[in-house]
């Protein structure tokens, strides 16, 4: 017999607004670019946040085991792919938004046909990908 895994955060409003803000902080200081494409979202950061990054990795297992996570370290970067399942196809923009908040509030993100579709081709042939700048 097999069990459906829902498909929902279990944080309270409260404990979600400081998992928000915490991104939020983690974002502001190590966060170099993300790209969502279909039912992936892929962040890359900055070395120095390799042990936050696996920290937010290990929450977000806690809260929304729905989603699966893969982490990859390097001296140059730190990439987090984050992948939501099929059935929630429709909603990823609204799953990915909190990884995205760079102020506390959860970011709103836009993702085109040709992204969902894989057509990226070459960085910003689609329009998903974006770069935060300054440090």
């Amino acid at each position: 017999m097999t069990t459906a895994m829902s498909i929902a955060c279990t944080l309270d409003a409260g404990a979600y607004a400081e998992r928000v803000a915490w991104i939020a902080a983690l974002n502001r200081d190590a966060l170099r670019a993300g790209r969502q494409y279909g039912l992936t979202l892929e962040l890359t950061y900055d070395p120095s946040a390799a042990d936050r990054v696996r920290a937010l990795v290990r929450r977000e297992k806690a809260c929304c085991a729905f989603l699966s996570f893969d982490v990859a370290a390097s001296a140059q970067d730190v990439v987090l792919r984050v992948v939501a399942p099929p059935e929630t196809r429709d909603a990823t923009d609204a799953l990915f938004a909190p990884f995205l908040a760079t102020d506390g509030e959860v970011a709103r993100t836009q993702t085109t046909d040709a992204c969902a579709a894989g057509a990226a081709g070459a960085a910003g042939a689609c329009g998903c990908v974006w770069v935060r700048v300054g440090a």
